[in-house]
């Protein structure tokens, strides 16, 4: 939709919140009643672009922005888009990064009060060839929403089993292997360990602690250890 006669920002906020509301309203066909979902993206001649094509890119990305976040409307910025054009990008690079293998697991000793080692925590690490070395939350969310938490999960899983099996050999310790939300959830869950537990040659399963980390969770700062 074009519109050549709003002067203000806010003339345009009033345009865009009118237009929402006329379509989310209900109406009824026949005995159904139906709701439309409506989000509306915007960007602004000369300010934000000259040339047609861009202005449309830029107001596509508000809107998915828009739906990102629930809104009705949002005007394009220019910060927001650059954030989802950081976020494609990291997501080729996560696809990228599964396949050539850029994912290390790091082994965080678990000590006692008077300093004696007694297992060890599995962290994931994505070794980013132009960011370096980022942690689970620089990724495991985006892994989740495009599906690849699965494999990659699986993966340090299987890892995270093998070397157990070395280390009991020598030290007596547990370990604790981190599973996502979607992990956790998944109905294939007992069958995946129990195929690493088979391929670490039928670890004990008692040296082992599942700690499921669930992303709402962590930002109330709640965990939950199986």
């Amino acid at each position: 939709m074009l519109l050549s006669t709003l002067a203000r920002n806010t003339d345009v906020a009033k345009v865009a919140g009118k237009i929402h509301e006329e379509l989310s309203s209900p109406y009824k066909h026949h005995e159904f009643t139906i709701v439309l979902h409506c989000f509306i993206g915007v960007s602004l001649f000369p300010d934000d672009a000259q040339e047609k094509d861009d202005l449309v890119r830029k107001a596509i990305s508000a809107l998915n922005e828009a739906e990102n976040r629930g809104i009705p409307y949002l005007l394009y910025d220019k910060g927001v888009h650059e954030k989802a054009i950081e976020k494609m990008k990291l997501e080729s690079d996560l696809y990228r990064a599964f396949h050539d293998r850029q994912f290390d697991l790091y082994y965080q000793p678990v000590v006692d009060i008077n300093g004696k080692v007694m297992g060890a925590e599995a962290l994931i690490r994505w070794n980013h060839p132009a960011q370096g070395l980022l942690t689970p939350a620089s990724f495991i969310p985006l892994a989740e929403e495009v599906g690849l938490i699965d494999e990659i999960g699986k993966w340090a899983l299987f890892t995270a089993t093998r070397q157990a099996s070395r280390w009991l050999e020598r030290f007596n310790l547990y370990f604790t292997i981190n599973l996502s939300a979607p992990e956790f959830e998944s109905e294939h869950i007992e069958e995946v360990i129990e195929a690493a537990l088979s391929q670490a040659g039928n670890l004990d399963t008692g040296y082992l602690k599942f700690e499921l980390t669930e992303s709402e969770a962590e930002r109330e700062d709640h965990r939950w250890s199986i």
